[in-house]
C-alpha cells in the first residue's frame, strides 16, 4: 500500500476512535451538567442556579403562572424565572432532565442537545422538551441557551385510578420475598416472580387470581371485587424458579388448567389439569408436554394453530443470562428455542418445532398467538429481548413450514421487547401492533459516532469482540442495516405498528406520541373509559434504588471501555452496581386516544402516581361495574420497599356504553382463542379479537371488554370462529353481559 495513503487510512481510524470517545465523554459531561442543574432546582438553590448558567446565557424559561415560555435576556433572568417556576411544585419537587439525542457534534467546547424535562410536586406534573446549548468555559460546561420545543404536556392530579389492593384483599404474605438474586437483580421477572394469571376456577362468574412471586398465591374472588387468600395445593411444585402460570382449558372440560413455567432447574414447566374448584393434579409426563431442563421458560402462549377443536401450547424460552450471555445485544440467536407442541385432542402432545419451523431463538419474553393476516388462521408473533422481534405465518390447511414474514410485512422491532398486544388502535377495521421496549433516556450512547466507534475499534481488534461489538460485516448480515440505525431502533423506545389496507405495518409511535413508555414491560391495548378507542396502559421501570444514583451510563461507559470485563459480567454485579437504580423511579403510562389514534400521555392525571418498578400488567373489570380494572405487578429493593401488586380500581364517570362478551367454542376449542368479533351499533363498527399471550407475564382468562362510546343500539354482532365458522347475533343490548355459543353446524 502506498505510505501516504495507508497513512491517511490510520488517520481515519484513528480520528474515528477519538471522535467517538469524546463525543462519549462530551455526552456524560452535559448530563453532569443537567443533573447539577436538577439539584438546584430541587434545592431552589439561586446561586447553585446561576454558577451552572454561562455569562452570555440567553434562550427561554418556563413561565410560572401557565405552560408557556418566556423570552429570557441574560443568566440572572433566567435564574430568577426558573425559581419562580418551581415555586409551584411546593417545597420538595421531583425534577428530571435528561440529554436525549445530540441536536450538534461536540465542537470546539460547544454542542446542543434535546433534553426531556419532567417537573412533579403538589399535585402536578409538567413535561417539556427543549434544545439546549451548552459550552465550556475553563473547566466547567455550563449552559448557554435554551429553547422549548412544541407545547409543555400538563397534568393535575385528578384521580380516576385508585389503588385498592389492601382494601379488596390482595394482601400477599410472601411480598418481602418477591426480591430475587441473578442477572442484575432482574427476578422482578427474568429471575422467577411477578406473574399475574386468573380466571374463573370456581365457576361462580367472579376472575379468581394466581400471584407469582417468591411463592405461587391463590386468592379467590368473593363478590363486588373483594378476595381472600387461599392455600393452593400443587404436586410437587417448583415454586422457587416459577416464572408465571398460564390459564388454559387444554382439554375441552370447561375447567381451567395451569401451566407453570420455569426460568431454570430441572423442569422447564410443569402442567396441572383442573380436577375441580381449586383442584389441580399433575399432568406434565402424561400429557407429553416436557420442556428441557434449564429452557429458562419465561411462559406460553396457546391457541388452535391447526383448527383441530382443541388448544395447542407455544413455549417461550429465554436464556441464560450469566452463562451464556446473548451473542449480539442487537439481535441474539443464542436464546433458548421456543418450542411449538401440537395438541391430539386427548391430552397428549407432541413437539412440531422442527416441522413448524417456528424454534425463535431470539431471548423471547412475551408472544401471540392471533390472526395477523386476517386469513382465517392463527399466526406466532414472538417477542424478543435480544433481536428483533418475529412474525411466523400460518400455512393453513396446506401443513408445513410456517413463514417468517417479519421483514416482508414491516414488522421488525430490534428494541429490547417485553410485550405485545394486538387490536384496532386506528379503528379502521383491521389489527395493529404495540410492542414494549426501552426508550433509553440518554439516546445518544447508541447515535452518531458511537457505534462507528464500536464498528471500527472491532475491525482494529478481533480480540476484544463481546456481545455488544460485532464487525461492520456482522453488523449487516445480522440486522441489514448500518449500525447506527441498529442502534437508534434498540434504544428507541416501544413501537406503535399500524396496519393498512395492503396488509403491511408501519410503525409511527414517534408520530402518535406513543414511543416513551421507560422502561417498559408488559402493555396492554384497552379502552380504559369506553369511548370506543383502545387506549394504551404500559407498566415500566427496572431498578428504583438510590434517587440520584443512575447506573445505565456508568454501565455503558465501563463496557465499552472495558468490554472483556464487561463479557466476565463484572458490571452487572453488586460491588459495581453498589445500590445504585437503573432506569428507575419511572411512572407506569396510560395513553388516551383521542379517537384518531393520535395519543395524549395521562398516567399521572388519571391517579398511577406511584414508581414502583412494574413487570406484568392486566386488565380487567375486578368489580364488575362495567369498566376495566388495572393490576399490575411491582418490585421493591433495598432502597424502596413496595408492595409487590397493585389494583387499580376504574372510577371514571363517563356515561358511554359497553359489553361484555363470553365466548363459548364448540367446534372451536371451549376458550374460542383467536376469534374475530365485529360488533355494528347505531354510531358504527368495532372490531376486537380475543387474542391469547401478549403481555409480559400475563394470563387471564375473562369476557371480552367493549366499550361502544355514545351508541344506544347494537345491531348486530358478527363472530369468526377459530373453526373458521361464521356466525351472527342480534338481540343484543348495550351495557349487558352476554355469552356467545358458537353453533354445532
Amino acid at each position: 500500500m502506498h505510505p501516504p495513503l495507508f497513512a491517511i487510512i490510520l488517520g481515519f481510524f484513528g480520528w474515528r476512535l477519538w471522535s467517538a470517545e469524546h463525543w462519549l465523554d462530551f455526552g456524560f459531561e452535559a448530563q453532569d451538567t443537567l443533573d447539577a442543574l436538577t439539584q438546584a432546582l430541587e434545592q431552589h438553590d439561586e446561586a447553585g442556579l446561576k454558577a451552572l448558567l454561562h455569562p452570555r446565557f440567553s434562550g427561554q424559561a418556563p413561565d410560572p403562572k401557565g405552560s408557556d415560555w418566556l423570552d429570557i435576556g441574560d443568566a440572572n433572568e433566567a435564574a430568577e424565572a426558573w425559581m419562580a417556576y418551581v415555586e409551584q411544585f411546593g417545597p420538595k419537587p421531583w425534577i428530571r432532565l435528561f440529554a436525549h439525542t445530540y441536536q450538534s457534534p461536540p465542537c470546539a467546547g460547544r454542542l446542543a442537545v434535546t433534553v426531556f424535562m419532567e417537573a412533579e410536586g403538589e399535585q402536578h406534573l409538567h413535561r417539556a422538551r427543549a434544545i439546549v446549548q451548552l459550552q465550556k468555559k475553563g473547566s466547567k460546561l455550563l449552559l448557554k441557551g435554551w429553547r422549548f420545543e412544541g407545547s409543555m404536556n400538563t397534568q393535575d392530579y385528578r384521580p380516576r385510578f385508585v389503588d385498592v389492593a389492601t382494601k379488596r384483599g390482595l394482601v400477599w404474605s410472601a411480598g418481602a420475598s418477591q426480591r430475587m438474586g441473578g442477572f442484575a437483580g432482574m427476578g422482578s421477572g427474568v429471575d422467577g416472580g411477578g406473574g399475574i394469571s386468573g380466571g374463573d376456577f370456581d365457576g361462580d362468574g367472579d376472575i379468581d387470581l394466581i400471584l407469582l412471586g417468591a411463592s405461587v398465591n391463590l386468592f379467590e374472588a368473593v363478590g363486588d371485587g373483594f378476595y381472600r387468600e387461599r392455600p393452593i395445593e400443587l404436586e410437587q411444585p417448583d415454586l422457587v424458579n416459577a416464572t408465571g402460570a398460564t390459564v388454559v382449558d387444554y382439554n375441552n372440560d370447561g375447567l381451567l388448567d395451569l401451566l407453570l413455567t420455569h426460568q431454570q432447574g430441572p423442569r422447564g414447566a410443569q402442567l396441572y389439569r383442573a380436577t375441580g374448584p381449586f383442584a389441580w393434579t399433575k399432568a406434565t409426563e402424561e400429557s407429553g408436554l416436557v420442556l428441557p431442563a434449564n429452557h429458562y421458560t419465561i411462559g406460553s402462549v396457546w391457541g388452535d394453530y391447526d383448527r383441530d377443536g382443541d388448544l395447542d401450547c407455544y413455549a417461550l424460552g429465554f436464556g441464560d443470562l450469566n452463562g451464556d450471555p446473548p451473542d449480539f445485544i442487537m439481535n441474539a440467536r443464542n436464546g433458548r428455542r421456543n418450542l411449538l407442541f401440537a395438541n391430539d385432542g386427548q391430552g397428549r402432545f407432541t413437539d412440531q418445532t422442527d416441522e413448524a419451523g417456528v424454534g425463535d431463538t431470539g431471548f423471547t419474553l412475551s408472544g401471540l398467538f392471533t390472526d395477523i393476516n386476517d386469513d382465517g388462521w392463527l399466526d406466532l408473533y414472538s417477542v424478543n429481548d435480544y433481536g428483533s422481534n418475529r412474525l411466523f405465518l400460518n400455512p393453513g390447511s396446506t401443513g408445513g413450514r410456517w413463514q417468517d414474514a417479519t421483514w416482508s410485512l414491516g414488522v421488525y422491532d430490534y428494541g429490547a421487547g417485553m410485550g405485545v398486544d394486538f387490536g384496532d388502535v386506528d379503528g379502521d377495521g383491521d389489527g395493529d401492533l404495540y410492542t414494549s421496549n426501552i426508550a433509553i433516556r440518554n439516546l445518544w450512547f447508541y447515535d452518531n459516532n458511537l457505534l462507528g466507534w464500536l464498528t471500527w475499534r472491532t475491525f482494529l481488534s478481533k480480540e476484544i469482540r463481546t456481545p455488544l461489538f460485532l464487525s461492520r460485516e456482522q453488523m449487516r448480515d445480522r440486522l441489514g442495516v448500518g449500525t447506527r440505525t441498529a442502534g437508534v431502533w434498540f434504544a428507541d423506545g416501544n413501537s406503535l405498528m399500524l396496519q393498512d389496507s395492503d396488509g403491511n405495518f408501519r410503525n409511527v409511535a414517534g408520530e402518535q406520541g406513543v414511543w416513551n413508555g421507560g422502561w417498559s414491560w408488559g402493555n396492554r391495548l384497552a379502552d380504559i373509559d369506553n369511548d370506543g378507542d383502545l387506549d394504551i396502559v404500559v407498566a415500566n421501570g427496572f431498578m428504583s434504588r438510590a434517587k440520584r444514583r443512575d447506573v445505565y451510563g456508568p454501565h455503558i461507559k465501563m463496557a465499552l471501555k472495558y468490554p472483556e470485563r464487561f463479557r466476565a459480567g463484572e458490571f452487572y454485579t453488586e460491588g459495581f452496581l453498589e445500590g445504585r437504580s437503573w432506569h428507575g423511579w419511572e411512572r407506569s403510562r396510560i395513553f388516551v386516544n383521542d379517537g384518531e389514534a393520535h395519543f395524549d400521555e395521562r398516567g399521572y392525571g388519571l391517579g398511577i402516581s406511584g414508581r414502583e418498578d412494574g413487570r406484568a400488567l392486566a386488565v380487567l373489570d375486578i368489580d364488575m361495574d362495567g369498566d376495566l380494572d388495572l393490576m399490575e405487578s411491582t418490585v421493591g429493593w433495598d432502597h424502596n420497599p413496595k408492595p409487590p401488586f397493585k389494583l387499580y380500581q376504574n372510577n371514571f364517570e363517563a356515561d358511554n356504553s359497553w359489553l361484555s362478551v363470553q365466548l363459548v367454542g364448540t367446534s372451536s376449542d371451549r376458550q374460542a382463542l383467536g376469534a374475530k368479533l365485529r360488533i355494528i351499533t347505531d354510531k358504527g363498527s368495532i372490531t376486537t379479537w380475543n387474542n391469547s399471550g401478549g403481555s409480559y407475564l400475563t394470563s387471564i382468562v375473562a369476557p371480552l371488554h367493549i366499550g361502544l362510546g355514545e351508541a344506544t343500539e347494537i345491531n348486530k354482532i358478527e363472530v369468526r370462529w377459530p373453526s373458521g365458522k361464521e356466525q351472527v347475533f342480534d338481540g343484543v343490548l348495550v351495557r349487558t353481559r352476554v355469552r356467545l355459543v358458537e353453533a354445532s353446524r
